[in-house]
């Protein structure tokens, strides 16, 4: 390269260097730049790793939510039982949320839903929230968010299974085996649901119970919730094998208002000022006009003293029989004339009004006398033995054939209404209720057996009758009742029982097939398979009284006259979607009146022992614990 050149060379790259590049200073030394790195890399790492700890559950299971001297609740588990009480109640209130009577919206974020409040921006239409927490007087203090209200009461069950858990401690109970495998099997449930759904155990928890909730942390909650059951069986024995018969004695003679029964006859009826409307205006009226509320309240006031005149006839009646025989004359005449009214008659196969009176009226007195006569059901009104004659015989009248048939199906609709006005007329061992008016009227001291009241309640109650100036008319309300019987202790037998529950009705079907093989079932070979053959869970009643259970199906077959000593469940009693009952009656308990005041001391001996542990266990709730929960 020639020397020119070599100089233009030489001035382009400088010239090169001098317009792109600047002129470098002293940079920063390489350590830095390493070092610098090294931290950003160790940051990005240690955040993954922390995401990764949090989605594990890991800060959580260390967290503590809810602890005694001997127990800790960290916040997984804190979720769990967080979880059940939110599906419990959604379970529960199924058919309230599908009405949207609640504000619960069961696909959003709890933490994000306002408690309470008015539907749209009609504020005179709410939710059915505050109804919910009965343990809050002052509004102020009502949850603000669903999360709140949930994790309220989540504490106030996880804070008494803690002491429970703490009595159980100092009692040195443990859980056994079998209840240790219990548990196991719970777990095991889960990992078949796990499977089911296409899910590890693991994701399928943290999908029903939050984010990082894990096995472990469900086995443990179960074994607190666990011994929590323990104690209160063992602390519930206690109390009541400490209840001595003299003790009960006395506190019966105490109080015998509050644990007698009596029985009483009621004629019961209730005019609705909406059905006066209703038939006045037709079932499409938009409004009351002007002109029609006079008519409509004198229709209104004339149905009221109609039964007002009914009232009068009942207060003259000296005996039971009268009464009911009365009552059911009652029933009888309206069930007829609604019934008869109700049907398209023509006009050419009606007989004459005269003979129409005297039909309806011995159809009145039949019906009367079968249901007095105990009947399960009555005859037809006419037997129609020629199906292609013209005219047959009905209550000494010749009617037309199709006429005769209508006759017939008034009747036969008339007599259920009788029968059910007979069913509901007789009260017997009613217990006392306090603040009711019949209660406090039946249970006087000086009341004999044949005395009546009378009591009035709605628009009716006010002295005159209905006023003409009430804003709104509802309804009246006239109950009539005489005493059968004065107040007493009642000599009805409980019932010991057992049971066992299964899943599936086939199961139960094989365990009772099972059971029949014996040929005298004893109590001892009931509990031998209820222990010995895989089921759902069993137990056994003492001293059961009818309603205790809460299940109609199961008291139906229990009391049943047909059910004695020694009887076992013919077919599974359903207890609900996913549980059948197999029962046996094996002996006969305490006397009811007994077993109610038994009951009543070992509940308030209980209710002591419970305070008492309140005062004597610490439990401490951590809030900011409880916010980490994600729902």
């Amino acid at each position: 390269m020639g020397k020119s050149n070599r100089i233009r060379a030489s001035r382009a790259s400088v010239q090169a260097r001098a317009l792109g590049t600047p002129k470098k200073k002293k940079g920063m030394p390489s350590w830095l730049m390493t070092l610098i790195t090294l931290v950003v890399t160790v940051a990005i790492l240690l955040s993954v790793a922390l995401s990764l700890l949090a989605a594990n559950g890991v800060f959580n299971r260390i967290r503590t939510s809810v602890s005694s001297d001997n127990f800790r609740v960290n916040t997984n588990m804190m979720s769990y039982y967080f979880y059940n009480e939110y599906q419990s109640f959604t379970s529960d209130y199924s058919s309230y949320l599908n009405y949207g009577y609640f504000s619960l919206d069961t696909s959003a974020s709890l933490k994000d839903q306002p408690f309470g409040g008015a539907k749209g921006t009609d504020a005179t239409s709410s939710y059915m929230d505050a109804n919910l927490v009965t343990d809050i007087t002052n509004e102020e203090d009502l949850p603000e968010t669903w999360f709140d209200y949930f994790m309220h009461r989540t504490v106030k069950t996880v804070s008494s299974m803690l002491l429970y858990c703490e009595e159980a401690h100092a009692r040195n109970l443990e859980l056994d085996e079998d209840e240790l495998a219990t548990i196991d099997a719970n777990i095991d449930a889960l990992s078949a649901a796990a499977s089911g759904y296409g899910y590890t155990l693991n994701s399928y928890i943290a999908a029903m119970y939050g984010p990082g909730v894990s096995a472990s942390d469900i086995r443990k909650a179960m074994e607190y919730s666990s011994l929590a059951t323990k104690c209160m069986n063992a602390l519930s024995e206690d109390l009541e094998a400490a209840i001595t018969a003299d003790r009960v004695n006395t506190a019966y003679n105490a109080d015998k208002k509050s644990f007698n029964v009596v029985d009483y006859s009621a004629y019961i009826v209730t005019v609705n000022y909406e059905d006066i409307v209703i038939e006045i205006l037709g079932e499409d009226y938009e409004s009351i006009p002007d002109d029609k509320k006079e008519t409509i309240l004198r229709a209104y006031r004339d149905k009221i003293t109609l039964h007002e005149g009914r009232t009068d006839k009942l207060k003259e009646v000296t005996s039971a029989e009268e009464f009911e025989k009365l009552v059911l004359e009652y029933a009888a005449e309206d069930a007829v004339e609604n019934l008869y009214a109700n049907q398209s008659i023509a006009d050419n196969i009606k007989p004459s009004d005269e003979d129409i009176t005297a039909i309806k009226t011995a159809m009145k007195a039949q019906l009367v006398a079968d249901a007095v006569a105990g009947k399960t059901t009555t005859a037809d009104a006419v037997t129609i033995e020629d199906e292609t004659a013209e005219t047959v015989t009905a209550y000494e009248k010749t009617v037309q054939t199709a006429y005769a048939k209508i006759l017939n199906t008034i009747k036969g609709s008339a007599y259920k209404t009788v029968l059910s006005t007979k069913e509901a007329l007789s009260q017997t061992k009613v217990p006392y209720t306090v603040g009711s008016d019949v209660s406090e009227w039946a249970f006087d001291e000086g009341r004999k057996v044949g005395d009546l009241t009378v009591i009035v309640s709605g628009d009716g109650e006010a002295e005159g009758g209905v006023p003409a100036d009430l804003e709104e008319y509802t309804s009246t309300t006239i109950s009539v009742y005489m005493l059968d019987a004065v107040q007493y202790a009642d000599p009805t037998k409980s019932k010991n029982i057992a049971y066992i529950l299964y899943e599936t009705e086939d199961a139960a079907l094989a365990a009772i097939a099972a059971l029949r093989q014996n040929a005298t079932l004893t109590f001892d070979i009931f509990e031998d398979y209820a222990h010995n053959n895989e089921n759902a869970g069993h137990a056994e009643l003492e001293d059961y009284v009818k309603g205790n259970l809460g299940s109609a199906s199961f008291d139906t077959w229990l009391f049943a006259d047909t059910t004695v000593v020694g009887t076992l469940t013919a077919t599974p009693i359903k207890l609900d979607e996913s549980t059948y009952c197999v029962a046996f009656y094996h002996a006969d308990g305490a006397e009811n009146w007994y077993v109610n005041v038994k009951t009543s001391i070992l509940n308030d001996d209980y209710e002591a022992y419970y305070d008492a542990m309140e005062g004597k266990y610490a439990i401490t709730v951590k809030e900011k614990a409880l916010d980490k929960i994600d729902a």
